[in-house]
């Protein structure tokens, strides 16, 4: 009985430090809502929790660190969190038509 109780604590302890989980702050733009944010970030492999805070413009992750870095999660926010594009107006050159006067 206590070898078996001495091989499930050395087993949970294996599990406990295998699994390196860190916490950290990763600025972004901030031109999308919480939820798409949080989203974006908990969709990067690894990660385990991500709370956005729009004032600060950063986004609390709390990630696996053998599984993914703050740069790869960044990446995949900011592949949601681009700046909106504004299409120009088309503009249409008028073209001149120049009639020579041609005599006959």
């Amino acid at each position: 009985m206590k070898k078996l109780m001495m091989t499930m604590l050395a087993a949970m302890m294996i599990v406990a430090a295998s699994a390196q989980q860190v916490k950290t702050n990763i600025k972004v733009n901030g031109y999308e809502s919480k939820a798409k944010i949080e989203a974006a970030a908990k969709a990067a492999p690894g990660v385990k929790q991500a709370i956005y805070n729009a004032k600060t413009k950063t986004v609390v992750v709390v990630y696996d660190k053998k599984k993914t870095a703050p740069a790869k999660i960044r990446t995949a926010v900011l592949k949601v969190d681009k700046k909106p594009v504004v299409q120009a107006k088309k503009t249409i050159a008028k073209k001149k038509v120049v009639k020579k006067n041609i005599k006959k």
